[in-house]
């Protein structure tokens, strides 16, 4: 039987952005995966209209977390971090691959990754290359390579692409590119911070290489990337504010 993918979907008050994700996953020519949608907005008003896209709901776990933004800020952080761990530690996948709200996965890609992870055994986490688009103006399907772009800020990375080799992956590519074999986490008891709302990648990549070593790449493309004034990162660098988003 093939390997089984877990999604990781960390979701916060994007409800026509997130589309362009939930299309990636219904269009999957690959059928062996969980998706765990993580509701970081506080409620769970988004429950319907996931549960009405037309996914195989049998497949999905929706996952609200009753937070406001205030208490994120009195507790240091969002818990979204907490979520992800338990829905690794809950899930009987194999293979751990996070996804963001404005990102959305590229198809062919667990097919390749399925066969990949068979013939490298020895490889418990990877990274791929990403393309870029902007979830606010055009559909994932448009995405660019990093030197088609024209939008630059200095909360995106555009550089993400630039490694062939095994590497130590913090500040050198985003967590959208890496997947993961579900033990790393589970039999290595590695997990992600929390409460955190900002490097949690950093924080769990840097955990990894310690116990596991380099990061090895796949030489695929795996998700689109968004990159546009409204991302975290962006939203940190203009505003100091994670949680202050942009009406769509």
């Amino acid at each position: 039987m093939n390997l089984k993918f877990l999604i990781v979907l960390v979701y916060y008050k994007r409800p026509n952005i997130v589309f362009n994700a939930l299309q990636s996953i219904k269009q999957l020519s690959y059928e062996n995966w969980q998706l765990d949608f993580i509701d970081d907005s506080g409620d769970d008003a988004f429950r319907e209209t996931l549960m009405n896209f037309g996914l195989d709901n049998e497949k999905i776990n929706y996952l609200p977390v009753f937070d406001s933004e205030e208490q994120k800020k009195q507790q240091g952080g969002s818990r979204h971090g907490e979520f992800m761990n338990s829905s690794i530690k809950n899930s009987d996948s194999d293979i751990v691959v996070i996804l963001c709200d404005d990102d959305a996965i590229v198809n062919g890609y667990f097919e390749y990754l399925d066969e990949y992870y068979r013939l490298n055994p020895e490889v418990n986490w990877a990274y791929s290359n990403v393309y870029f688009y902007d979830p606010t103006k055009e559909s994932y399907l448009q995405g660019k390579t990093a030197d088609q772009l024209t939008y630059r800020h200095p909360g995106s990375t555009y550089t993400l692409n630039q490694y062939i080799e095994p590497i130590i992956p913090m500040g050198k590519v985003d967590g959208s590119q890496i997947t993961f074999r579900s033990k790393v986490f589970k039999e290595g008891n590695l997990w992600y911070p929390s409460p955190q709302t900002r490097g949690l990648d950093a924080a769990i990549f840097d955990q990894i290489v310690q116990k596991y070593g380099y990061c090895y790449p796949t030489f695929t493309y795996g998700q689109y990337k968004g990159a546009f004034a409204d991302q975290l990162g962006n939203r940190w660098v203009d505003k100091h504010d994670e949680f202050n988003i942009t009406n769509e």
